[in-house]
């Protein structure tokens, strides 16, 4: 009965469905491996010009310095995630949003200044703002 058991258990080892579970299996961990490959992406993306966007009259416009740092600080604190590319776009608006609710702030999505202020610091943008103007 032993000898029965241990040639059937053989035969479906050595059988094709064998074979073609464990090429499925090692083809598996190769895309798995691809996929995490391929969502690696860097942290900061490279430098571009600054977007022309439409701002509202108490809405601040950061130095894209600035803006990365704030960008920094909203992934930092989880409401952004994905790259830090210095601009203020639709991502890093959604991620204001929430900040803001966080914060007990007016959850408009904007960066006016109390949101900046408690991003950056008081000093920061005060220093910043002396000399913008």
């Amino acid at each position: 009965m032993k000898l029965v058991l241990i040639v059937a258990v053989a035969g479906l080892l050595s059988s094709p469905f064998a074979a073609s579970a464990a090429r499925h299996k090692h083809a598996h961990h190769k895309t798995r491996a691809h996929r995490a490959r391929t969502r690696a992406r860097p942290t900061v993306a490279p430098a571009r010009a600054h977007d022309a966007t439409y701002l509202a009259k108490d809405e601040l416009e950061l130095s894209p310095t600035l803006m990365r740092k704030l960008q920094s600080n909203l992934i930092d604190g989880g409401y952004l995630r994905g790259t830090i590319d210095g601009r203020l776009t639709a991502r890093t608006r959604r991620a204001l949003v929430g900040f803001q609710r966080e914060y007990h702030l007016a959850p408009t999505g904007r960066l006016d200044r109390a949101t900046a202020d408690a991003l950056l610091g008081t000093e920061v943008i005060g220093a910043y703002m002396a000399t913008r103007d």
